[in-house]
């Protein structure tokens, strides 16, 4: 057990914000206190240990695909803090509230729930297919 922001953590636990879920901190497995820092989208930029000393480093293309620096890391919250997932190296998917997109592909996976009404005549598109703007 390790404490972290007033909290004690097993290995593999963390803390999250009571109303947005985000993850504040965490105990990897092998029991580092780790904090992640983001930018203004949420995207996860760093994981910062207990003595402030960058651990890994994450980068994005405009779409979402996502690599990483430093020390490996398994931690699934990235891209706009969405969580990843890449179940066998298949899927390779971010999980948003309404559907899974797909960063490699440039667009969600399922259609837009509310149908025509959302961005258009493209049911699938991310952000009008120009995340620059």
């Amino acid at each position: 057990m390790r404490q972290l922001l007033g909290a004690v953590f097993a290995a593999g636990e963390h803390a999250e914000h009571s109303r947005s879920g985000e993850v504040l901190a965490l105990t990897d497995p092998s029991g580092n206190n780790l904090v992640p820092l983001h930018d203004s989208l949420g995207s996860t930029l760093w994981m910062v240990n207990s003595s402030g000393q960058m651990q890994t480093t994450f980068t994005y293309t405009p779409f979402g695909a996502a690599s990483q620096s430093g020390t490996q890391s398994n931690y699934p919250y990235l891209f706009t803090g969405r969580e990843w997932s890449d179940i066998g190296g298949v899927s390779q998917q971010y999980y948003t509230w309404a559907r899974p997109y797909s960063p490699g592909l440039h667009r969600f996976i399922a259609p837009d729930p509310i149908g025509f009404a959302g961005s258009g005549t493209n049911l699938y598109a991310y952000v009008g297919d120009d995340p620059s703007i």
